[in-house]
């Protein structure tokens, strides 16, 4: 990660959060709050398999000029770089009744400065 190492005193104190939506649960459109400014980015990694948009729960991502749906795949990987582009986003209804899961972990200044060596 930038070319650097986790510093070994670091390694579990990597923090993570585990999403799990099941059938009927969404998240409202929002942008994720960084009240210091310093979230260098999120990083989000799915967790199932063979999900379609008909399946519901997409990650919705609004840009500027352009609405980015993303299928909950497990072959996909999603970084939002908060520093340029905080996007609003949000997770359509979960229309499917199979449960979907997701890991997200967002990384700050902080984290870069305290847990990273060279």
């Amino acid at each position: 990660l930038f070319n650097k190492d986790v510093k070994s005193e670091q390694k579990e104190n990597l923090m993570g959060n585990i999403n799990v939506y099941p059938n009927g649960s969404f998240i409202r459109k929002h942008t994720d709050n960084d009240p210091d400014g310093n979230r260098l980015f999120t990083i989000l990694f799915f967790l199932n398999k063979g999900r379609t948009d008909k399946d519901g729960s997409l990650l919705k991502l609004y840009t500027d000029n352009d609405v980015i749906d993303i299928i909950p795949d497990f072959k996909k990987c999603v970084l939002i770089e908060h520093q340029k582009y905080n996007y609003t986003h949000e997770v359509t209804k979960n229309i499917s009744n199979d449960v979907r899961y997701s890991i997200y972990s967002p990384f700050t200044i902080n984290d870069y400065n305290l847990k990273l060596v060279n």
